[in-house]
């Protein structure tokens, strides 16, 4: 029995080491490892002193000839130290060179040419591409049996960028080697491409502890969902930080002696689309980057979402978090609120104002140690909250009266033509500025005889005026009777002679769009096995590209269908068709048949698989259909009306 029992353990130790070694394999195979070195180190051209994982480069263009390339990087709070041993029988001094290429967050790219030189005759050099000699650094070349050993020190002050950012660093490695003048040069590197976006990443010591820590620990292989620079912490250094799944990170040069981590679960998965907002910015007003972000998750009562702030106003190790509020919430019958907030500078100090949401049938339930939503019924319009050095505390707010003012009397008269009966007219619409969704308002000072249509109820309280951008005339509620929708703004509004008895409207303001423009066409479009219509709604949702692909705004063209249900909006498909970056784009195909949605890769213009900085998503990403890509691998995403959704047809 003993000795199966150790040839299983034999074996599955030997499974285990493959293992081991494959992963190793992958994680050297995708970047280069620049770990902190904790000893100390001479510059003299001997590179046995290094400790690390040496990366051997491997063979892009011309012959080898038998020449070969081992490197290794480490850094310490000074600079990098690059160190290579070089197999080659023939030194051409001041043509070869090893060359470390660099991507600087905000995509810079910068070459720094390490050129060895011929013992006793000339002396080895560190040059930029421009030929530039870089006089900071320090390199040193030794003569081994067959080639060379070569050690170099590059300071972080000589790099572009270096007083702010030491992290979050793209890059790659090559050997040029030249045997004899006029001949084409042999290239062993670590990247076929030379392109900011196609380098692999330069993983200093901070980063390679979280892929060892909590990468390893989660299994979470993905690249993160959030993925911003800032100067969070206060030391000088931008931090990165990110946002895995569940697991908010902060990690920098200097943060926590650029050895370690932070990491918090948020408790809702941005893979899953529950992180709506998520921004650096100095909302203390301490000069310094807090992290602000919106999330979703599930409660008892239905489904919230939640504005938080954190901050290292402190300098603390650790951010805490100086406010919280319940800003939306959808209850399991459907009924929905949001509220708007908004930032403001009083000097040196921030203001806080949070906008009521619309009250509903169902009361949203509250959250421990965060303000509960503001809801309109209570008689407050919006409450006002101002840092205090510690947190966001409340300040004022403003109420509204609890009963709208009486309409002068007027003599009795028969009821109108169109049937309005009651003390007033009962609307659904968006409340003016203030709210993302469809939320519920009632007016009760309107008499029978009042002359007032429901559309200018809704111009009224929204005040707004003039003419819809777009007009259009369907049956959306299924009463075989035209209703009107137009858009105003960014508010979506319908109504008519059936909707709501012809006493109301409904109306959302379109999310995630900037400015009025930005909404490009409104259409009604014939639902799916249905007689009702529903509303198509393109137009360009505008965003500030990643720090990591610099300066610029990236446009993402998006459609949207939504139907009238309950007597309101309702999204019932999203999906990004396009992208644009400047002068180039990605677009995908969307086709409509009576079944159902198609969409497929379209074209791209000055983007191809290597410079596209953005990955393939196969999963829609807050409720967005991802965009195809002509080179993403996916042929189609087939979509079928199951009577409320738009579903994937697997």
């Amino acid at each position: 029995m003993s000795r199966p029992s150790t040839r299983r353990c034999l074996l599955g130790l030997l499974v285990v080491w493959l293992g081991l070694v494959a992963t190793s394999e992958r994680a050297q195979a995708a970047g280069l490892r620049v770990p902190f070195a904790d000893y100390s180190i001479r510059i003299d051209g001997s590179v046995r002193e290094h400790r690390g994982v040496w990366r051997k480069l491997e063979s892009f263009s011309g012959s080898s000839g038998g020449t070969t390339a081992e490197i290794l990087l480490v850094h310490d709070d000074v600079g990098l130290y690059v160190a290579a041993r070089v197999q080659d029988d023939v030194l051409v001094a001041g043509r070869d060179h090893v060359e470390l290429l660099l991507g600087i967050p905000g995509g810079t790219l910068h070459s720094l040419l390490l050129y060895p030189g011929q013992p006793g005759k000339t002396p080895a050099r560190v040059k930029t591409r421009g030929g530039r000699v870089v006089s900071a650094a320090r390199i040193v070349e030794a003569p081994t049996t067959g080639g060379y050993d070569l050690e170099a020190f590059i300071p972080w002050r000589v790099l572009p960028k270096s007083r702010t950012t030491r992290i979050g660093f793209r890059g790659a490695v090559f050997l040029h080697d030249v045997d004899r003048r006029g001949a084409r040069p042999t290239i062993l590197g670590m990247s076929k491409s030379r392109l900011y976006a196609a380098l692999p990443p330069l993983s200093t010591e901070p980063e390679l502890a979280l892929g060892s820590g909590l990468l390893m620990e989660k299994g979470l292989t993905d690249p993160p969902q959030r993925n911003l620079l800032a100067n969070v912490h206060g030391d000088g250094q931008r931090e990165r930080v990110l946002v895995y799944g569940r697991h908010l990170v902060v990690l920098g040069p200097r943060y926590r002696k650029g050895r370690q981590y932070f990491f918090r679960d948020l408790g809702s998965d941005a893979s899953a689309g529950e992180l709506t907002r998520f921004e650096l910015r100095d909302v203390t007003g301490d000069g310094r980057a807090d992290i602000l972000l919106e999330r979703l998750f599930s409660a008892a009562n239905g489904r919230l979402r939640l504005l938080e702030i954190f901050s290292y106003h402190h300098k603390s190790e650790t951010p805490s978090r100086v406010f919280a509020q319940v800003t939306g919430w959808r209850g399991p019958s459907g009924a929905e609120a949001r509220s708007q907030f908004v930032l403001r500078r009083r000097g040196r100090s921030t203001e806080m104002v949070v906008m009521a949401a619309s009250r509903g049938s169902e009361r949203p339930p509250e959250v421990d140690e965060a303000e509960a939503l503001i809801v309109a019924g209570r008689g407050v319009a919006s409450r006002r909250y101002r840092f205090d050095g510690v947190q966001f505390g409340r300040v004022g707010e403003k109420r509204r009266a609890s009963h709208p003012p009486r309409a002068p009397r007027v003599p009795k008269a028969p009821a109108p033509a169109n049937g309005i009966r009651g003390n007033g007219l009962r609307g659904i619409g968006s409340g003016g500025k203030r709210s993302r969704q469809a939320t519920v308002l009632t007016h009760q000072g309107v008499k029978p005889t009042s002359k007032i249509s429901a559309y200018a109820l809704y111009k009224k309280r929204a005040r707004v005026v003039g003419r819809p951008r777009f007009d259009r005339r369907g049956d959306l509620s299924g009463d075989r009777r035209a209703e009107r929708v137009v858009v105003h703004g960014l508010d979506l509004v319908v109504f008519g002679p059936g909707f709501r008895g012809g006493r109301g409207f409904a109306a959302m303001t379109l999310p995630g769009f900037a400015a009025a423009n930005d909404v490009r066409k409104m259409r009604l479009r014939a639902a799916p096995r249905g007689s009702k219509k529903i509303v198509e709604v393109r137009g360009l949702i505008r965003s500030a590209l990643p720090d990591d692909l610099g300066p610029g705004e990236m446009e993402r063209e998006v459609i949207m269908l939504f139907a009238v249900r309950g007597g309101h909006f309702e999204r019932v498909f999203a999906a990004e068709i396009g992208r644009r970056v400047g002068r180039r784009w990605v677009r995908a195909e969307i086709r409509f048949s009576r079944d159902g949605i198609v969409l497929k890769p379209g074209r791209a213009r000055g983007y191809d698989a290597q410079s596209y900085p953005w990955r393939q998503r196969t999963e829609s990403a807050d409720g967005f259909e991802p965009l195809l890509l002509p080179w993403g691998g996916m042929k189609q995403v087939s979509l079928r009306f199951d009577g409320r959704q738009f579903r994937r047809i697997e």
